[in-house]
């Protein structure tokens, strides 16, 4: 896997596990909105959640991309 493709798989899953942790969030925090912090919807969109998902996510794209590959078929 070159360097690029490394970034490009690594963004794909920084997208996919925000969306999923953001939806977690939000799930969780639906029956109890007075009991949450406020810090939790801070920390959901905020740039501090997903600075380190992209270094887990780097790191974890050689793995992830031999079970689940990404290509694209070119049909004219």
């Amino acid at each position: 896997m070159t360097v690029f493709e490394r970034l490009r798989y690594s963004f794909y899953l920084t997208a996919v596990g925000g969306a999923a942790i953001v939806l977690a969030i939000s799930i969780l925090s639906a029956d109890v909105v007075g009991g949450r912090p406020v810090s939790a919807d801070k920390l959901a969109y905020s740039p501090s959640l997903l600075f380190p998902l992209y270094l887990r996510a780097y790191l974890a794209a050689p793995w992830v991309s031999r079970r689940f590959p990404i290509g694209r078929k070119r049909e004219l």
